[in-house]
């Protein structure tokens, strides 16, 4: 990481948004648009793909190669990625285009979208459609996610500090827990102990499936979740008690880990957790599509 971007990182306060207004990505966002509703009301919604792709934290000497992100530190990195919207978001009629596309002699290429707007407190859902959504490459994850950049005061080992509440990620249970399903629910900071997921949900995406929406109720000390395949109305699902039509749902009432909204704004990833050169990368190239964001306050 260059002598300046430390600099930056060091001075970023808490709860900002800095990833927005900083003198690197200031007026160079590339946009996707997904159909969406607000508030009943048809619209596109906006988000930028350029997430990692104008930074460059370049932490491994990586300069020059837009985009390439380690996460973890120099000792222990977790995966290296290439966050490239040139080549792996495009925008379609139906929504963003989104791609895995492992290369073996260097990171495999994966895509993020960060929304524009943000919203807080209500009802939000997303759906998306792929050839098999319950059989994705087991080394390749979609995540659907609030996420704050600049964390809030609190402990990072207990409290939510960083506003992330987890819609869905696709993880193979051998990454972590050693069961038979595919996805989860999560509050962060979640862990495993003892094979169990702790602060979360583990579930399985039915194999066939290509299309599902994930809903989300969260209010004040109370986020609720639930998942369907498929695509109910927003009214089915608000009004699903107790989740008889969702495949999977999971509460956290009053806990420390449901955070008040601030500056959090809506990611959807698709990355690769344990991706090296030619390393825990997918079989083939991975593709899943954004069709629509629903959202209504409370």
């Amino acid at each position: 990481m260059s002598t300046q971007q430390e600099s930056v990182l060091e001075n970023v306060g808490l709860d900002e948004d800095w990833w927005l207004d900083n003198q690197y990505n200031q007026g160079k966002h590339n946009f996707y648009t997904i159909p969406s509703v607000i508030n009943g009301q048809g619209r596109y919604t906006k988000w930028w793909g350029d997430y990692w792709f104008g930074q460059d934290p370049d932490q491994y000497g990586k300069r020059g190669t837009k985009g390439y992100y380690v996460w973890g530190g120099s000792s222990f990195p977790q995966f290296d990625s290439i966050f490239d919207p040139t080549k792996t978001v495009e925008q379609t009629t139906n929504g963003p285009l989104l791609k895995v596309i492992p290369q073996p002699n260097d990171a495999p290429l994966t895509a993020e979208l960060v929304m524009d707007d943000r919203f807080g407190f209500g009802y939000y859902a997303v759906t998306v459609t792929g050839n098999d959504l319950g059989n994705l490459d087991p080394n390749v994850v979609l995540g659907i996610f609030t996420y704050q950049f600049g964390a809030s005061a609190g402990n990072p080992n207990v409290d939510n500090v960083h506003r992330e509440i987890d819609l869905l990620e696709t993880i193979a249970g051998y990454q972590q827990t050693n069961d038979p399903n595919n996805a989860q629910f999560a509050l962060q900071p979640a862990r495993v102990d003892g094979g169990k997921l702790i602060s979360g949900e583990r579930f399985k995406i039915p194999n066939g499936t290509n299309k599902l929406t994930t809903f989300m109720s969260w209010s004040k000390n109370n986020v609720l979740f639930r998942i369907y395949t498929g695509e109910p109305t927003f009214e089915e699902m608000k009004n699903d008690y107790p989740a008889k039509k969702a495949f999977a749902s999971w509460q956290d009432i009053s806990s420390s880990k449901v955070p008040d909204p601030k500056n959090e704004r809506m990611h959807i990833n698709f990355y690769v957790p344990n991706g090296r050169k030619g390393k825990g990368q997918p079989r083939s190239e991975q593709r899943v599509t954004i069709t629509k964001f629903q959202y209504e306050s409370t």
